[in-house]
């Protein structure tokens, strides 16, 4: 099969958005998964649209299209909502992107035991924002590729990644 990974922005309210990627089979033109970063209420175990108290989390997931990418992955079959309300943007499509990809997927168990805070309404006035879209460029950089930065929307936290240059090394495809 012929991959191809695609960076995609969800809009919020009209001003901000809500960065992720996507799997697709080019073959196909199907996607085959969503990688994001989203709040998280650890009492509830939920996934939430925003992190309203310092007690919600990041927390990475893999979503499946594909059942069988779902087996290969350890991953459930889903399909956000915000993948067909999203502006797309190809950013990788050469022979290795499946196995990129791969080296991100490996890194959410690493990336959600640092148990990060998700800012209230999404962003940080006094510290860098660490939040969904922080998600985002550090699976890019993981990746090796290119951290598109879409226009017409604000992506409060994308100039900040999760983890340090070293450890991100570590996580790196190569």
């Amino acid at each position: 099969m012929n991959y191809a990974i695609e960076a995609r922005s969800f809009p919020i309210l009209c001003l901000c958005c809500h960065n992720f990627w996507v799997l697709k089979d080019l073959d196909s033109g199907a996607t085959i998964a969503e990688l994001h970063g989203l709040a998280f209420d650890p009492a509830t175990g939920r996934t939430l649209p925003i992190g309203y108290t310092r007690e919600h989390r990041l927390r990475l997931f893999v979503y499946a299209h594909d059942a069988a990418y779902a087996t290969e992955a350890g991953a459930p079959v889903y399909t956000t909502r915000m993948h067909s309300r999203s502006r797309s943007q190809m950013v990788y499509r050469e022979a290795d992107a499946k196995a990129r990809w791969d080296a991100a997927v490996r890194a959410v168990p690493a990336l959600n035991a640092l148990d990060l805070g998700y800012p209230p309404l999404g962003f940080s006035l006094l510290t860098g924002t660490v939040n969904s879209n922080s998600a985002y460029r550090t699976f890019g950089e993981i990746m090796g590729v290119p951290v598109h930065t879409f226009t017409r929307a604000y992506g409060p936290g994308l100039r900040c990644g999760l983890i340090d240059r070293g450890r991100l090394d570590e996580l790196r495809f190569s």
